[in-house]
């Protein structure tokens, strides 16, 4: 299992996920920005086994959400909820060899991280 809490930072802000639900898939943890409590970070950790049409491929997939309250535009004195989501997915057959899972993740966030994120930021805003 995972530490609890797990420390995730976000916009230079520490965020502490607390676990908050374990289930038969994986676990759940939640956190939220110590200035304002509206604004929170929630991951979700799953292990998925005997997918794909054979039934012989696992999943892993790690999601991160993002939630806070923003001024409504249209409203003066309204706030609307928002959220944005992250998710890596590992799909592979379950022979594969779990080192070359890890050099594939690794090999992402290099790609998506060489030269201050620049790779990141261009597929943000649409570039292919």
């Amino acid at each position: 299992m995972l530490v609890d809490p797990l420390s995730v930072t976000f916009a230079s802000v520490t965020f502490s996920l607390a676990r908050i639900s374990t289930d038969v898939d994986g676990s759940t943890y939640l956190g939220s920005d110590p200035s304002d409590p509206t604004h929170k970070l929630e991951l979700r950790v799953e292990h998925k086994y005997g997918t794909g049409p054979d039934k012989a491929r696992s999943r892993r997939v790690l999601r991160l959400t993002r939630s806070w309250l923003s001024a409504d535009p249209r409203v003066a004195g309204q706030h609307v909820p928002l959220s944005q989501t992250v998710t890596c997915t590992f799909d592979a057959p379950d022979l594969a060899v779990q080192t070359d899972g890890y050099y594939l993740v690794v090999g992402l966030i290099s790609l998506l991280s060489t030269s201050s994120y620049q790779n990141l930021n261009k597929v943000l805003v649409g570039e292919t």
